[in-house]
C-alpha cells in the first residue's frame, strides 16, 4: 500500500513541479499549455496517477524506458508529418501547372519556353526547405538540396551539375497524394576547350566565373591560369563556381525530379 501511494505521490510531485498546483482528477493534465516540449510528460503523469495501481509504472527503469519509448513514437510521428508536408508542397506545385486536369486527372504537360521553365524552377527553390527532392537518370537516386540559376539562358545548377534545359515535362498522377514528378529534357552544352582529345563527356569547373579548370586541378587546389600557377580557391556550392558535365557527342539522359 505504501509503495502504491509512493508512485501516486511521485506523479503528484511531477504535476506540482510543472503546474505549480496540485491535481484533482486527470482531465487537467495538459502540459502543452505551458510548453509544447512538455507534452511527453503528460502520459507519464497519467500513468503514475492511474486509478488502477497495477497499471502504474513499477520502477525507475520502467519510467526511463517509458519516456524513451514516447520519444521514439513522437519522433516517428514528426518524421511522417514532415514527409506528408513535403508531398503536399510538391503536389501543390504540380497542381499549379496541371490545374486543367483537376484533382483526379492525370497526364503530361510540356513547357519549353524560358519563362515557364524559370517559374517552375523558382517555385521549387521557394519551397526547397520543406521539399525533400530527389532526382534520377535511370540508374541511381540522388538527393536534390541545391538549386541555383546560372547566367546562361535556360541553364541551372542542380546539386553541382550544370544543366541546360530544353523543356520540363510535368506529370500529374491521378492520386491526390504523391506519384507526380517532373522530367527535365536537357540540351547540349558547349565544350570547354580544355581537353585535346575529349570524349563524349567532360567534367570541368569554373573559377572566378570566367576560367575553366579541370576536375584534377580543382581537386588539388592548383591550376595554371594565364601561364601562372594559381591557387584555385573554389567550391561548387558558391555561385561563382560550378562543376558540370559538358556534353559534346550525346545529350544527357533526362533528369526525373520527384518529391520524397
Amino acid at each position: 500500500m505504501a509503495e502504491t501511494m509512493t508512485k501516486a505521490a511521485f506523479g503528484q510531485i511531477l504535476y506540482w513541479l510543472l503546474q505549480d498546483k496540485t491535481l484533482r482528477g486527470q482531465s487537467q493534465i495538459r502540459f502543452t499549455e505551458i510548453d509544447v516540449r512538455l507534452k511527453k510528460y503528460e502520459p507519464l503523469v497519467r500513468n503514475l496517477l492511474s486509478q488502477e495501481p497495477s497499471k502504474r509504472l513499477q520502477s525507475k527503469d520502467e519510467i526511463t524506458e517509458f519516456l524513451k519509448s514516447n520519444d521514439r513514437v513522437s519522433q516517428e510521428h514528426q518524421f511522417r508529418r514532415k514527409k506528408e508536408q513535403s508531398l503536399h508542397a510538391f503536389d501543390n506545385i504540380i497542381y499549379k501547372y496541371a490545374s486543367h486536369l483537376g484533382m483526379s486527372g492525370s497526364g503530361f504537360i510540356r513547357f519549353d519556353d524560358t519563362e515557364s521553365i524559370d517559374e517552375i524552377m523558382e517555385d521549387l527553390c521557394k519551397e526547397q526547405e520543406s521539399l525533400n527532392l530527389w532526382f534520377s537518370q535511370g540508374y541511381s537516386d540522388c538527393s536534390l538540396d541545391s538549386i541555383k540559376k546560372l547566367d546562361d539562358e535556360k541553364c541551372w545548377l542542380l546539386e553541382g551539375r550544370e544543366v541546360k534545359f530544353n523543356s520540363i515535362w510535368v506529370y500529374k498522377h491521378f492520386a491526390s497524394f504523391g506519384g507526380s514528378f517532373l522530367i527535365i529534357e536537357t540540351d547540349y552544352l558547349n565544350p570547354s576547350g580544355l581537353y585535346k582529345n575529349p570524349g563524349s563527356v567532360e567534367e570541368v569547373g569554373l573559377f572566378d566565373n570566367k576560367t575553366f579548370v579541370t576536375r584534377q586541378e580543382y581537386d588539388t587546389g592548383w591550376a595554371v591560369i594565364n601561364g601562372k600557377r594559381t591557387e584555385v580557391l573554389v567550391s561548387y556550392l558558391l555561385y561563382s563556381c560550378f562543376f558540370g558535365k559538358r556534353i559534346m557527342q550525346m545529350a544527357h539522359k533526362p533528369l526525373t525530379i520527384r518529391g520524397l
